[in-house]
């Protein structure tokens, strides 16, 4: 039975490899290099393989979970080593079934099921490629797609995956922020900026919970006013 993996816990296991292989600030490594000498050190007994064309008739490349190996063909080989995009989301996405500890043997192919290993696999190739922290950073997937080197299709999925992150960490930011109000805890007038702040910023999620944190700002501060003493003058 395949293991439920959420996005985040993903996006943490992208960002720990790149933690290892000292790629961090690094917009588009060389997976060529990653692959050839570096990733042995990091996946015990990994190897990459490169076969003929023919000897991959249904696959561009395949990761071997069992073995830690990754058959790759050599014209795709060939072309992640000249930067192309879809080489380049290939190998990550192998490297996805790796690290990932998925079973058995699995293709790479544009006429592979999706399955529930092929969605992680391939949100991996994005969290690897474009990790948040740095992608975070472009507004456009013409800008997404020349600093991480993939094609236009992956810089506008990962942008949209953006968004919704962002929309995501808005509502918990929100959440928290109201119940701190609702409690009227000593951190109440920083939550209220706080929250003010965020429901002005743009692109902020337009829902019948933007006017409860109006509500709430204008309610709280109310009551504050009529709760904060009046001292005399010296």
């Amino acid at each position: 039975m395949t293991r439920y993996i959420s996005e985040e816990e993903i996006e943490e296991v992208a960002l720990d490899l790149r933690k290892k292989l000292k790629i961090l600030d690094v917009f588009a490594p060389d997976l060529i290099e990653l692959l050839e000498f570096k990733l042995k050190y990091i996946l015990p007994k990994f190897r990459l393989i490169i076969v003929p064309d023919h000897a991959l008739r249904n696959a561009e490349a395949e990761a071997d979970c069992s073995e830690n190996t990754i058959k790759v063909r050599q014209s795709v080989y060939e072309d992640a080593s000249r930067m192309g995009a879809r080489a380049r989301t290939t190998l990550a996405h192998e490297i996805g079934h790796l690290v990932l500890k998925h079973e058995g043997i699995r293709p790479r192919s544009v006429t592979a099921a999706v399955t529930a290993e092929e969605v992680q696999a391939r949100y991996f190739a994005a969290s690897f490629l474009m990790p948040l922290y740095l992608a975070k950073k472009f507004r456009s997937a013409a800008k997404i797609e020349g600093a991480f080197q993939v094609s236009k299709e992956t810089a506008e999925r990962r942008l949209r995956e953006i968004a919704k992150h962002n929309r995501l960490a808005q509502k918990k930011q929100r959440e928290w922020i109201e119940k701190a109000i609702e409690r009227q805890s000593p951190f109440a007038d920083t939550a209220l900026s706080l929250l003010d702040r965020a429901i002005r910023a743009p692109g902020f999620e337009r829902s019948p919970s933007r006017s409860v944190s109006r509500h709430w700002i204008a309610r709280s501060r109310r009551s504050n006013e009529r709760s904060t003493p009046i001292r005399p003058l010296n």
